[in-house]
């Protein structure tokens, strides 16, 4: 999730800055950088080994890859998520080899699932970022599966989720666990809480966490911006939902599978797709976006839980998608709780920090699905062995019955007119 277009207060003086492409602020106190150290063969060596677990939400520190199923499910989700958000990767950064590697990777699953390239070149679109020179092109990765009804298979319903991520850190290598311990006492929601120095009561809870940490392994110099919830996770997602689609009965109208480019540089890759789109735009009846669906744990997020998920702008355009939403979710045996309070109050300035603004812009009816924020938002503590494959799954699997139910309607999602349409956040981009 772009992390942009955000007002935040300058922090308190005693606050140092390290840059990870954006600033993240860490108090001097928790001791947590690792000055004049090197991340030499060792550290590396110690980094590819499953370590000893810390914390509640840890998981293995690796992954072997395995042939996925057609079901959308937790250990499919492992095998796209642990590979996309691999150190190898190097933080994915548009325009960096890691970013390049991950679009190769989606094309290649778009490929073997037999799906139509939509892009400029056979799946891929090239997305030029303002300002920048890259080293490899940042690219959107298209495709399509025809629907099965010819009066309606020239419509289409999309869904996406972003390539990209914060690529690595400037500056020193930063102490994993001591920064994770730091943010579950501080920083709750990542990069999005500015605090101030810990009172004596939260430095005495840092240490503790700290200690515990120590006890069970030695520290862990992190230079990488994995990204595995933002946004491998709705990476992970498109990737099962296009595998569920490509085996099954084909719906009505046709799917469009977009993994956008450049996200966390102002939302570039979907704006340069729907202003040179390779589809016609008016045809496209309903949108999806898919950011952050690793976390939402009671632990995690207000209202939080296993079949929590965060819905914003489902009837801002059309009152219909949302009632065909919570239509359905009403009968499914698998039941979400549907956290609606993000639209309501757009905290944060929510719903202009992610790929859906693009679509909105259009007036192409859209939702974005999250399981929201969570102490590792652009940190480089968001690492692979920290998602919950269970949740992710559960929200893929609803996410694909909406597109489902959307595309075998025998009419259109009606538009609201203008001045019944919610207009109130304020997007600049």
């Amino acid at each position: 999730m772009f992390k942009g277009l955000v007002h935040v207060t300058e922090p308190q003086p005693e606050a140092i800055r390290m840059t990870f492409r954006r600033r993240l602020l860490i108090a001097r106190a928790a001791s947590i950088s690792f000055i004049g150290c090197t991340l030499g063969a060792q550290a590396i060596g110690a980094q590819s080994a499953d370590p000893p677990r810390v914390w509640p939400d840890e998981g293995p520190f690796t992954w072997a890859p395995r042939a996925t199923q057609p079901a959308i499910a937790a250990d499919d989700l492992r095998t796209h998520i642990y590979q996309l958000a691999a150190d190898s990767m190097a933080g994915r950064a548009a325009g960096t080899r890691g970013n390049w590697m991950a679009t190769e990777y989606v094309a290649s699953v778009f490929r073997r699932l037999g799906l139509q390239p939509a892009g400029e070149d056979g799946y891929f679109q090239e997305v030029p970022v303002e300002g920048a020179q890259p080293e490899y092109p940042a690219r959107n990765v298209i495709a399509v599966l025809p629907g099965s009804d010819p009066d309606l298979r020239g419509q289409y319903v999309l869904v996406g989720a972003h390539n990209d991520h914060e690529g690595l850190i400037d500056g020193q290598p930063i102490d994993h666990d001591a920064l994770r311990a730091f943010n579950r006492v501080m920083r709750p929601q990542g990069a999005n809480d500015r605090p101030g120095e810990p009172t004596p009561e939260q430095r005495a809870r840092i240490d503790s966490l700290t200690a515990y940490a120590r006890s069970i392994r030695p520290p862990r110099p992190d230079t990488v911006m994995n990204g595995a919830d933002d946004d491998a996770s709705g990476t992970g997602v498109l990737l099962e939902i296009a595998q569920r689609f490509a085996t099954g009965l084909a719906p009505r109208r046709s799917i469009i599978f977009i993994s956008h480019a450049a996200e966390e540089a102002g939302l570039v890759g979907s704006r340069y797709f729907t202003d040179n789109a390779t589809l016609p735009l008016d045809s496209i009846v309903a949108a999806h976006n898919m950011d952050m669906l690793g976390n939402g744990g009671v632990a995690d997020v207000r209202f939080g839980g296993p079949s929590q998920v965060q819905m914003l702008g489902a009837r801002r355009l059309s009152a219909e998608f949302g009632d065909a939403i919570d239509s359905l979710n009403a009968v499914r045996e698998e039941t979400m709780a549907i956290d609606y309070s993000w639209d309501r109050t757009n905290a944060l300035n929510r719903f202009c920090r992610s790929d859906q603004v693009s679509y909105f812009r259009r007036t192409i009816p859209v939702t974005y699905f999250s399981t929201g924020y969570s102490v590792d938002y652009h940190m480089p503590t968001d690492e692979p062995q920290y998602i919950d494959y269970d949740h992710s799954a559960r929200v893929g699997r609803f996410v694909h019955e909406i597109m489902s139910t959307v595309a075998n309607r025998p009419t259109r999602l009606a538009i609201l007119p203008p001045e019944q349409r919610d207009m109130s956040a304020q997007c600049t981009r």
